[in-house]
């Protein structure tokens, strides 16, 4: 995992050597269901599409590798 941040924002990037997933594939979970009715799963990248401002995957030279860029908000 590597960090990059500066004045503008923090881009975030994620490699692994495993099976090719694309969490942007995933479906949205059913919010509306009781945790027990819930699948189990998709809650993270849930969480990182609704902070992110920016989620691009790509599998390349088999690795996974994604990137989640935030950028800072100027008051």
């Amino acid at each position: 995992m590597h960090c990059l941040a500066d004045e503008v924002g923090c881009v975030i990037r994620i490699e692994d050597a495993g099976q090719p997933f694309n969490p942007l594939a995933v479906e949205t979970p059913k919010l509306e269901l009781s945790l027990e009715d819930c699948e189990e799963g998709g809650l993270g990248i849930f969480l990182s599409r609704q902070v992110m401002d920016k989620i691009e995957y790509v599998y390349e030279n088999r690795h996974n590798v994604l990137w989640l860029t935030k950028y800072w908000q100027s008051e």
